[in-house]
């Protein structure tokens, strides 16, 4: 241990410099004591620290070599002469080959074993061992980049309580892909409601309002020769991200959607999409629902990109009808009034400017699907073409253009190059589908999608019993709210009406001049396909175009051929009654009106303008015209309320004498029902016959109702030429006049005049499935209807809203003004509903009831029922007086033997509630 002295000095200064604490164990360990304790304890001592030692050589052997590097480096060389140092060379320590570091895999490593799809993106897929991988190779160059997600209904739930269509769009989402870090990419759904020009305004914006993180992606691999990035999207196209379980979900019923079970179906690649469909399982709700239990729904998934284009954004306008892209504009806080409106529109620009007649530099090209049958072709090629003329008269020349899908197409409907007419099947309507910029509103990509029934509706045959009740006052479904703009349910509630039309031409044309069906469909489709085209370009719906011809012009066959049934074909026209008996008068629209030609104009016009606000002032101008005759426009937001001229399916200049005329045709369509009967054949041709006449009469009172407390509504500015008030209360003759057709066609003693014949006729139908029905499906409710019909329409002029309306309308036109008053209206429906007090008559089944009720909701205002006016109130309780003193006075002369006993129990509920009503102090 003692040789070489000087070598263990240094090793143990080395230790004692590099590691202190493992030089202080080793010393303590090793040291020997002299002098103290036996001989044999020195022995033992000295031959552990030997033993320490020697381990201590072997490790510090080991730590040698690092040990001088740290010492040489800290230390000072000690100068050595140069004649030693030559002498003594160095020893070099031994040589050692570094490791190469390993190359990170690229996107062609990882993906070499994949089916590869390229497109505006590249997609991966391996289908391997029971898995399912599906990668995105994402240029940079798409970092921060704006695109577009769309999620559709690949496939439709017809049959099931979570109604969705085949085509229903399920979200529209702005989407960007942002680099989060070196390893991870965010999806983020910006907000795009809230905007900003100025450095300040788009930071306090960022502040202010979260975009939405829709996921986040690992990169799993780069290539560096293409400087694009690898993400895994597997789960997400198998996600909620298009909000799908609101879609399917409804109160008490609907269904979950089991996430778990969802699996990617097919991937396809195009130029300007990647489209990813999804096959998810739902799962019934409720135990009691008759749905089926677990269904299979389709979600198409579409990726695009928003290419930057020379389109300049337009500024909308409520004179005229345009679907608009609405945001605030935050950048001038000062500015009273934040809001904008794009509005929707395709970016059509003539190829030649100095040429008064161009061909357009890109033209609207749509493709006829070919599962269109071949005899309709024609009908929707018309359809489609029918704007040209109004860009026409804008200077370009065939802006839209239509070629027929070829049967054997090697591209796909899904691919967003090809803009198509889509038909489907059991889908109650048509809706117009379009892709268009989140930012700019310009119109990127449409379809039209359309059912087979469009064809049939004009054929179209009962399949159940109709309840007329039902379309008193149509409900719109809340899963289609969201998308209730682009909705388009021409089809959906026009079947009926389109079959009353059928009936009317059939039963009521006079001999020599038979129903034309070949040109009653043809006409059809084509009005409806130049509706959706309508949409396509960016209209929205027009609800009073239809009141600009009275009846004898729409009889006229030149006038129609020239400007069509109306001023817009956005409106929902119906058949054509004028047409019945006339030759060559048409039974639909087949050209395009005043106001969509006006509206075209505003749309589409080339002016001259350095921005989209320098457009303002001849935009203001196009719009100023719209109180002119032909270009009147109110839309979905007023239809069917309170305004009788803004309503569907309607048509005539006066709509009241549309109603008196509907009524009229319901009574003469149910009289010349039994032309129906043949031999041979069952007695549910009559039925169907027999209920469309019914259903038109409901239809025209149902329309009347408006009138009663109604109003017009005007979207004038001021100094518009023809300019009307903003509202004005319907003059109080057109009131009555309505309430006359209400009263007659649905609440006095004749309303209905249904014989014993008639009900005996009415039939089930025989083509049901298994040719067989219960006994009690072919007993046909009637009865139970027409209660529940007087009813509602009762309820409907007698509710809050009608009496507040009409209350209101008396505070407008002041003491001296002349209108429909809420005692003017007790006292008619007093005299209606209880005619038989006055002329001694039986008081028959329907009428006992519709007695009832009338009574009941009486007595419910006169004890305060909620939200009625107090002028209501004193005025059911003046009613239920006079009442009583004509029921009693009645009563001796009654006859039949059930008007006495139900006179008596009207008396006594009278009393009880004049009693109740004593007993209520006078401060409540």
């Amino acid at each position: 241990m003692c040789q070489n002295a000087h070598s263990s000095a240094i090793r143990c200064v080395l230790l004692q410099m590099r590691f202190p604490t493992v030089y202080r164990i080793v010393l303590n360990s090793s040291s020997i004591s002299c002098g103290f304790g036996n001989a044999k304890q020195q022995k033992f001592r000295i031959i552990t620290a030997m033993r320490k030692l020697q381990v201590f050589r072997i490790v510090f052997s080991a730590l040698l070599p690092g040990l001088v590097a740290v010492a040489t480096a800290q230390a000072p060389t000690p100068a050595t002469p140069k004649a030693a140092a030559q002498a003594t060379p160095a020893t070099p320590p031994p040589t050692q080959t570094a490791k190469e570091p390993e190359k990170p895999k690229t996107i062609d490593d990882i993906t070499k074993d994949f089916v590869k799809k390229q497109g505006l993106f590249t997609v991966y897929r391996q289908q391997k061992d029971n898995s399912d991988t599906v990668y995105l190779e994402l240029p940079e160059s798409f970092f921060e980049h704006l695109m577009l997600l769309q999620v559709t209904a690949g496939s439709g739930l017809g049959d099931t309580s979570a109604f969705v269509f085949h085509g229903q769009p399920l979200g529209d989402l702005p989407i960007i892909f942002h680099k989060q870090d070196e390893t991870h990419l965010q999806l983020i759904q910006p907000n795009l409601d809230h905007r900003g020009t100025t450095v300040e305004s788009k930071v306090g914006i960022q502040r202010s309002f979260p975009n939405n993180i829709l996921g986040t992606f690992e990169i799993k691999a780069r290539q560096p020769d293409r400087k694009s990035a690898l993400i895994e999207v597997t789960g997400f196209f198998k996600s909620d991200v298009g909000e799908l379980s609101q879609a399917v979900d409804s109160p008490g019923q609907g269904y979950m959607v089991d996430f778990g079970s969802s699996a990617i179906d097919t991937v396809k690649a195009f130029p300007e999409n990647i489209v990813i469909r999804t096959i998810y399982r739902l799962m019934r709700k409720s135990p009691v629902d008759r749905s089926p239990k677990n269904v299979p729904w389709a979600v198409s998934f579409s990726l695009s990109d928003l290419p930057e284009t020379n389109y300049r954004p337009r500024i909308g306008d409520p004179r005229v009808g345009y679907f608009t892209l609405n945001f605030e504009d935050l950048t001038d806080a000062s500015k009273y009034d934040p809001n904008v409106n794009y509005i929707m529109r395709w970016n059509l620009e003539k190829a030649d400017p100095s040429s008064a007649l161009s061909l357009p530099k890109k033209p609207i090209v749509f493709y006829i699907d070919n599962a269109v049958p071949q005899e309709y072709r024609a009908a929707v090629r018309k359809g489609m073409l029918m704007y040209n003329e109004a860009f026409e008269a804008l200077g370009i020349k065939d802006a839209i253009q239509v070629k027929q899908m070829p049967d054997d197409a090697d591209w796909d409907i899904a691919d967003l190059r090809y803009n198509t007419v889509r038909w489907t099947t059991g889908m109650p309507f048509a809706i117009a589908l379009f892709r268009a910029n989140p930012v700019t509103g310009e119109i990127l990509n449409a379809c039209i999608n359309m059912d087979a029934g469009f064809a049939s509706s004009g054929l179209f045959a009962f399949d159940h019993v109709i309840d007329p009740a039902a379309y008193v006052k149509p409900v719109q479904d809340p899963l289609r709210a969201k998308w209730a703009s682009r909705l388009c349910d021409l089809n959906g509630q026009g079947k009926l009406v389109q079959t009353v039309g059928r009936y009317a031409a059939e039963l009521l044309s006079p001999p020599g001049l038979p129903f034309d069906k070949k040109a009653y469909i043809d006409q059809y489709i084509t009005e409806v396909v130049a509706h959706e085209m309508g949409h396509c370009l960016g209209l929205r719906h027009n609800f009073i175009a239809s009141t600009q011809f009275s009846e004898s012009q729409l009889s006229n066959a030149a006038l129609v051929r020239e400007h069509g049934l109306g001023e817009s074909v956005m409106d929902y026209n119906p058949f054509n009654t004028a047409a019945i008996g006339k030759t060559g008068v048409d039974y639909y629209s087949q050209r395009i009106g005043t106001y969509d030609f006006w509206a075209i104009d505003y749309g589409y016009h080339d002016i001259p303008a350095a921005n989209t606000e320098g457009e303002v002032p001849a935009l203001k101008m196009i719009a100023s015209s719209g109180s002119l005759p032909g270009h009147a426009y109110q839309s979905d937001g007023a239809a069917g309320d309170f305004d009788p001229y803004v309503m569907q399916f309607d048509l005539s200049k006066e709509p009241v004498e549309d109603n008196e005329r509907m009524a009229a045709i319901g009574r003469k369509i149910r009289e010349k029902a039994a032309l129906k009967i043949k031999p041979g054949e069952s007695y549910f041709p009559y039925t169907q016959a027999w209920l469309a006449g019914m259903n038109a009469q409901l239809r025209a009172a149902s329309y009347a109702v408006g009138y009663v407390g109604g109003g017009r509504l005007s979207s004038s500015f001021v100094g518009d030429p023809g300019a009307a008030m903003p509202y004005k209360p319907i003059d109080a003759a057109t009131q009555r006049r309505a309430l006359k057709v209400v009263l007659n066609s649905v609440l006095s003693d004749d309303s209905f005049s249904i014989t014993p014949a008639q009900l005996a006729r009415l039939s089930f139908n025989p083509n049901a499935p298994g040719n067989e029905v219960s006994a009690r499906s072919r007993l046909y409710p009637l009865r139970d209807r027409l209660v529940l019909i007087q009813r509602v329409f009762l309820r409907r002029i007698l509710d809050s809203d009608a009496l507040a309306r009409i209350q209101g309308n008396e505070f407008r036109v002041g003491p001296k003004g002349d209108t429909l008053t809420m005692a003017e209206l007790f006292h008619d429906a007093n005299v209606a509903v209880w005619s038989e007090l006055s002329s001694k008559k039986p008081i028959g089944d329907l009428r006992r009831e519709l007695q009832r009720s009338h009574l009941a909701m009486l007595i419910s205002m006169a004890l305060g029922e909620a939200g009625v006016p107090n002028d209501a109130r004193t005025l059911s309780l003046d009613q239920l007086h006079s009442l009583r003193a004509r029921i009693a006075s009645a009563m001796p002369q009654a006859t039949g033997e059930y008007t006495k006993p139900h006179l008596s129990e009207c008396l006594m509920r009278i009393d009880r509630a004049l009693n109740a009503h004593a007993s209520v102090p006078a401060d409540q």
